[in-house]
């Protein structure tokens, strides 16, 4: 997948997920050290910066399961990973994508 298909997916997501006020960049990750993505978000300015590991099996699942993230927790500082919120995120991005 190139970049630019990435980030035209990143688009159609965010509009399904109805992040239009966000400002979301997307790229490509390096040195992610074994995670598939990871998002970083400010709610104050509603911005937020995804990567998308070149080497994940699934980027599209990944870029919604990243997404997911300001869905859910995007009002908020970030405070860590959460394993609970992580299970719960991988559930709804793989129903959305359907995945089983």
């Amino acid at each position: 997948m190139r970049l630019t298909e990435l980030q035209s997916l990143s688009i159609l997501w965010q509009e399904r997920l109805n992040l239009r006020e966000w400002t979301i960049t997307t790229r490509w990750g390096k040195g992610m050290k074994g995670l598939y993505g990871q998002c970083w978000w400010d709610p104050e300015n509603l911005v937020a910066t995804v990567e998308i590991c070149k080497y994940s099996r699934d980027k599209e699942l990944t870029l919604v399961h990243e997404l997911l993230h300001l869905v859910l927790e995007g009002h908020e500082e970030f405070r860590g990973p959460n394993t609970v919120v992580e299970r719960a995120i991988n559930r709804i991005a793989a129903a959305l994508i359907g995945v089983k």
